[in-house]
């Protein structure tokens, strides 16, 4: 049957507490192994693993080791409650985006539950509240699929409760009633379904059988999934020495028994006392609605860099024959380009404001090298690296005249740049030094800096960038 593996855990799930000892690489070949459809990470409200799985994903299909139908669908295994507080329970639940604007939403969701952060009894908490949910989805439903997740999400929990005789049944009841409503308003129906796992516990057996009843009557979908936190029923010992190395609130030993990545016959094999197996079958089935629905989301993008605003300089005839020797200088005083012009004008308001620098031909020289590399590497990956250099110097003045934040003594390639030194984002003069100016950008290899400034650019954006 091929079924999608729905509920998976990498090493990335160890953010806060031991795990998983599935590495990403290994996760996704055993998959391919299993001749499984496809697979679902749904990391430990982390979202970090996915672009390596993008990435090998595409290396797969590339080298023909899989077809385009493989799919790797991005999730999230979130900790859902009513409110903020401690001494509660964290309720387990999973979403996995079909599509780039379920990924948004994913995104908007990971970061309110870090948002809403704090520690109680001992570790840090990454909750989210069903309203966060609501407000960040919206209007725009189905786009998130949502299951039920393990022993420790709310309705299994609550179903245990009520075996347990710690939950009257009635109370029982109206809770779960509550809790399936939620989640139909707020994912649509086709995009729920109640999780069972294999398993020889007791309690697992109760839940999956309360689970499965309970589906069929108020005809919601009903899959099977291993909660993978290793690769296979060997790598048991390790995973427990794994999850005996460090301390900490976790649930109990005996549920990592069975929660690595099964085949169809080692599931059958354990689920067969559980339920029937038309029902474990049409379970399986259940998991292809989900792995046909998610896209293949490709995390690769190019270049982005933040804009902050300047002013527009215009320079004389006179500025313009001073520097006609050095084409680069040239070049960034005729541009029609606002940024490149700011920075050509910060630039030499640097060297008549420095006192340790005259506008000698080393100098010049340096400056109009430096510029053709700028240009370059602009030209090469689309955008233009004016913009960079200029958020970063706007930062910078911030830190110095506004902020509570001492700037620290520069490190790396940004040293190598004289530019840098006259724009004021460094204080080290490189020809001082002897610093080769190549360490900072060159034309065939993108400065480290800019390979992130996505991030960089969440990050300022509410504070001076547009």
């Amino acid at each position: 049957m091929n079924y999608f593996s729905s509920h998976n855990h990498t090493d990335y799930s160890n953010l806060r507490l031991a795990d998983s000892t599935n590495k990403v690489t290994d996760l996704i070949d055993r998959a391919v192994e299993l001749g499984l459809s496809g697979l679902a990470i749904t990391d430990h409200e982390v979202l970090s693993s996915h672009v390596k799985a993008d990435k090998y994903r595409t290396k797969l299909v590339e080298e023909g080791v899989i077809d385009e139908s493989f799919t790797v669908a991005f999730g999230d295994e979130i900790y859902l409650i009513d409110s903020l507080g401690n001494n509660q329970q964290y309720y387990h639940f999973i979403l996995i985006a079909k599509d780039e604007i379920g990924y948004e939403q994913l995104k908007k969701i990971s970061s309110q539950a870090w948002t809403n952060s704090y520690y109680d009894r001992g570790m840090r908490r990454v909750p989210i509240t069903y309203s966060q949910i609501e407000e960040i989805i919206g209007i725009n439903k189905g786009h998130l699929m949502a299951t039920t997740a393990c022993l420790g999400g709310f309705l299994p929990n609550t179903l245990m409760g009520m075996y347990n005789g710690e939950i009257e049944k009635s109370v029982a009841q109206d809770r779960v009633k509550k809790f399936i409503k939620w989640c139909i308003n707020t994912f649509e129906k086709d995009n729920f379904f109640f999780e069972l796992q294999p398993s020889t516990s007791e309690e697992q057996t109760m839940v999956n059988r309360m689970i499965k009843s309970i589906g069929d009557s108020k005809d919601i979908k009903s899959i099977i999934t291993t909660d993978s936190h290793y690769l296979s029923k060997k790598d048991r010992s390790i995973h427990r020495a794994f999850l005996q190395s460090q301390e900490g609130e976790r649930e109990v030993d005996a549920f990592y028994g069975f929660t690595y990545m099964m085949s169809e016959e080692e599931i059958k094999e354990i689920m067969h006392n559980h339920i029937s197996e038309e029902e474990i079958d049409e379970c399986f089935r259940n998991t292809l609605i989900i792995g046909e629905q998610c896209q293949n989301i490709s995390l690769a993008q190019s270049v982005d860099i933040t804009k902050v605003p300047v002013e527009d300089h215009e320079f004389d005839s006179k500025t313009k024959e001073m520097f006609k020797g050095y084409k680069y200088i040239t070049r960034y005083l005729n541009s029609q380009d606002r940024y490149d012009k700011a920075l050509i004008y910060h630039t030499l308001r640097g060297i008549k404001s420095k006192k340790d620098i005259e506008p000698t031909e080393e100098v010049l020289q340096r400056v109009d090298v430096e510029l053709e590399h700028i240009l370059g590497t602009s030209e090469r990956i689309g955008k233009n690296m004016a913009n960079y250099l200029l958020t970063t110097k706007r930062l910078v003045e911030i830190m110095w005249e506004e902020g509570d934040s001492l700037v620290g003594p520069s490190r790396g390639s940004a040293t190598g740049l004289l530019i840098n030194y006259l724009i004021d984002i460094i204080q080290i003069n490189p020809l001082k030094w002897d610093i080769p100016w190549w360490r900072s950008t060159k034309t065939d290899r993108l400065p480290y800096a800019v390979r992130y400034s996505k991030k960089f650019r969440e990050l300022f954006s509410q504070q001076v960038c547009y």
